[in-house]
């Protein structure tokens, strides 16, 4: 499920939607992270928060933002406790416009300074993922 997408109405305060808006400062989908968009938010769910961007010629990708830990996987990004991964993309080389806006949202997040909340999980931490 989404919590946000362009054109949405902001959720109940208090409310895990909050929550996970509250990550990502400002930023709401259908606006502008360096040459990518934000296409949509997603609600929290299995430890990690999916985003949808799409890249400068209009192809859509996803990423999921989770708390880093020194033991998960290495992700394209991080921002200070979070950890933005690329998801649907088969093992090899991580395409690099995909990582390239996996690496400007950790930048927004860790500039944003939210705290990373308790139900984000690490990859690799009992997720199904």
């Amino acid at each position: 499920p989404r919590v946000a997408w362009p054109g949405s109405p902001p959720p109940e305060p208090g409310s895990r939607a909050a929550d996970v808006l509250a990550l990502f400062g400002e930023l709401r989908p259908g606006e502008a992270l360096a040459r990518w968009t934000v296409g949509w938010i997603g609600d929290a769910w299995d430890g990690a928060v999916r985003v949808g961007l799409i890249d400068g010629e209009g192809r859509a990708f996803e990423v999921e933002v989770r708390r880093s830990a020194p033991d998960a996987p290495r992700p394209p990004g991080t921002g200070g406790a979070l950890a933005v991964y690329l998801i649907h993309v088969p093992g090899g080389p991580t395409p690099e416009e995909q990582g390239l806006g996996a690496m400007a949202l950790a930048s927004w997040l860790e500039g944003v300074g939210a705290p990373a909340p308790e139900w984000l999980r690490p990859l690799g931490s009992g997720s199904g993922t």
